[in-house]
């Protein structure tokens, strides 16, 4: 347990809890708008949560997992982006936080995270929602525990990447049409947890993280096809808790908290991987951790997350979802 886990438990114990629902934000007149990008805000979900994981599927974004004031969500809810409606689904096999989520032809896949308000990394659990028939299915468990990791898929496979548990630096990967694990690719350059993963043009962009003393702008690519990392540019600030997704052919990074100051971010920075450059996008309307997204089409959809850190992260959950809309790419 690190000290984080530790004054986070301690607080936690000892203070009040009282989940609060924010007012929807308004629409973001920041940087970015001259380039049609803007915020707005979209349905609030069923449930208030942060540290939860999200993924699209066929033009429905699916939301799982989470903390809750003094426990642990099992709450599986999906928006259906051209309705602009939620509703809930069968809940998660187990109540998880800081868990993987990533969908492929057709379903939901979770992983590991952790199942009690203890942060203890032995979960190693592997599912699969059906989003035809619904329902959960049980798949091999991970090879190894993971926790605050990333779950992305590229090239018709999973990849588990970072996070906390038993050999950290190992990417584990799985073909869900074989349902089986194969062995491990090349190992992540840099050790970190609460990182994110994201696929473009069948590459992996893992961006950010901390590795136990700080936090970190470090942008490392994985062509699975070479076997190969390399360094991308770093981001402007180092974060942590943060979420990212590809829109319109570029990384959108927003969020996260800072590791010493444990104050969340409203800071928005865009990747242009044909450029190798950063430039700022326009801030989120609140200052968030623990957050989930997903893109579909020109759209990016944040969900949930915290105002607060550590103990305050119980007390200022968020049922919120906020929409970047950007410019969709150019055809020549």
């Amino acid at each position: 347990m690190t000290w984080r886990t530790g004054l986070f438990l301690f607080l936690l114990l000892a203070g009040p809890a009282s989940a609060q629902t924010l007012p929807p934000p308004q629409p973001s007149a920041a940087r970015g708008e001259g380039a049609g990008e803007r915020w707005t805000a979209g349905p609030a979900m069923p449930t208030a949560r942060s540290e939860l994981a999200a993924a699209v599927s066929d033009g429905r974004l699916y939301v799982g997992g989470g903390l809750l004031r003094s426990n642990v969500s099992e709450s599986f809810e999906v928006f259906d982006i051209n309705q602009r409606s939620w509703r809930r689904l069968s809940p998660l096999p187990v109540a998880l936080h800081h868990l993987g989520m990533a969908a492929f032809d057709g379903g939901i896949f979770v992983s590991g995270g952790y199942n009690t308000m203890v942060f203890l990394a032995n979960q190693r659990g592997f599912w699969r929602y059906d989003t035809r028939r619904g329902g959960w299915d049980r798949l091999p468990d991970l090879p190894l525990a993971r926790a605050a990791h990333a779950l992305v898929e590229a090239g018709g496979r999973l990849y588990v990447i970072g996070g906390v548990g038993p050999e950290p630096a190992r990417v584990l990967v799985f073909d869900p049409r074989g349902r089986i694990w194969l062995p491990s690719p090349a190992p992540l350059p840099t050790l970190r947890e609460h990182v994110t993963a994201s696929e473009f043009g069948g590459r992996i962009f893992v961006a950010g993280g901390r590795d136990g003393s700080r936090n970190l702008a470090t942008l490392e690519i994985f062509d699975p096809q070479a076997n190969r990392w390399t360094k991308g540019r770093d981001m402007a600030g180092a974060r942590s808790g943060h979420t990212a997704a590809f829109v319109a052919g570029k990384l959108h990074v927003a969020g996260g908290e800072g590791f010493d100051s444990l104050d969340p971010f409203t800071s928005h920075e865009i990747y242009d991987p044909q450029t190798d450059s950063w430039s700022a996008g326009p801030p989120m309307p609140r200052a968030k951790h623990g957050l989930a997204s997903a893109a579909f089409q020109s759209r990016w959809y944040v969900i949930g997350g915290a105002t607060g850190a550590m103990a305050l992260t119980y007390q200022s959950l968020t049922d919120t979802l906020e929409i970047l809309e950007t410019a969709p790419p150019k055809i020549n």
